[in-house]
């Protein structure tokens, strides 16, 4: 939501509360889409760059999806390891 770069700092605590509720409610239901998507990946699609950025916006595809009032605008990937 663009509103909340305009938000003053208690409203920012409170959307950000708001946030991380409604992820710690549905952490399941998205780590399940993670890893199903993940899963269905092969070695060749996931190893180069392009490829890294397409399951990248699955990803933030599939969160969004879970995530009805709220958006996740960015995924990083902390740790990539492919077998």
């Amino acid at each position: 939501d663009l509103a909340y770069y305009t938000m003053v700092a208690e409203e920012k605590t409170l959307f950000e509360e708001e946030f991380n509720k409604e992820v710690s409610i549905k952490g399941p239901i998205i780590n399940d889409a993670i890893i199903t998507l993940v899963s269905s990946k092969s070695f060749d699609s996931v190893y180069t760059a392009e490829g890294k950025e397409e399951l990248r916006a699955e990803i933030l595809e599939k969160i969004n999806e879970q995530m009805h009032e709220l958006r996740v605008i960015y995924v990083y990937f902390t740790e990539f390891v492919v077998q």
